[in-house]
């Protein structure tokens, strides 16, 4: 079950990722795998 959750997990990430500046897309990034 969590495999199935992280693999859905990344894609609404990244979309919202796209309509952010490109400093907080990075923090994003770098924050993603700290909250798994």
């Amino acid at each position: 079950m969590d495999t199935a959750r992280d693999v859905d997990a990344p894609e609404p990430v990244l979309g919202l990722a796209d309509g952010l500046p490109d400093t907080l897309r990075v923090s994003l990034e770098a924050l993603g795998p700290a909250l798994h």
